[in-house]
């Protein structure tokens, strides 16, 4: 069968989503990328679409003459003591973006904050690959959105941290400006410590 072909992923939750902005942890020229966390004991759909990704290998040994020993998925593990979960994780890349729909079908233009816990469907195109070993490389085609968390980055209280009375940024920034509001690249006074912009938080 052809790796030219496009294939739909079943419904899943997603991690660490990279759909409008790339990803240059690994990478200084950027990837979109998505991770799916798929259920094989739960969800006979997620059965079946592992049992094709092992498939796409098998197809790709038979297109290159060789065995591909690399499983395009790995375990999903608890990030506490990395335990098995019985989960698995399947990862799709591209250094292009992803067209994005959403549930009913429509085309989304635009910035859209697609956190982790989405939940997604996934067109993709598969490539054999020779080196480490051989395995094939999963192409991030396109995105259906289901049901869409917004990643608005982490509050306080995510981290355990409960309000106390002290240094209180805004009270700083309104001593310094003499505005309301919250403070921004424009209006930071020089020798304060400059305010991260959203969209370069580490995800």
């Amino acid at each position: 069968m052809s790796s030219k072909e496009v294939f739909q992923t079943p419904k899943a939750k997603a991690m660490y989503p990279f759909v409008t902005k790339p990803s240059t942890k690994f990478d200084p020229e950027g990837k979109y990328k998505i991770t799916l966390v798929l259920d094989p004991k739960g969800n006979e759909e997620h059965r079946q679409f592992l049992r094709r990704l092992k498939q796409h290998l098998d197809d790709g040994a038979i297109q290159l003459s060789k065995k591909l020993e690399n499983m395009p998925w790995k375990k999903h593990l608890r990030a506490e003591d990395k335990s098995d979960t019985g989960l698995y994780e399947v990862t799709f890349k591209s250094s292009f973006p992803p067209r994005i729909f959403d549930a009913a079908g429509n085309k989304i233009n635009g910035d859209l904050n697609v956190g982790n816990d989405s939940v997604v469907r996934v067109a993709y195109s598969w490539v054999p690959y020779e080196g480490f070993k051989g395995g094939v490389a999963l192409y991030f085609q396109a995105i259906q959105i289901i049901e869409l968390v917004e990643y608005a980055g982490g509050e306080a209280a995510d981290y355990g941290f409960e309000q106390e009375e002290g240094w209180n940024v805004e009270a700083r920034f309104n001593e310094l400006s003499g505005q309301e509001g919250k403070p921004s690249e424009e209006n930071w006074e020089p020798g304060e410590q400059s305010p991260i912009p959203e969209d370069e938080i580490p995800f």
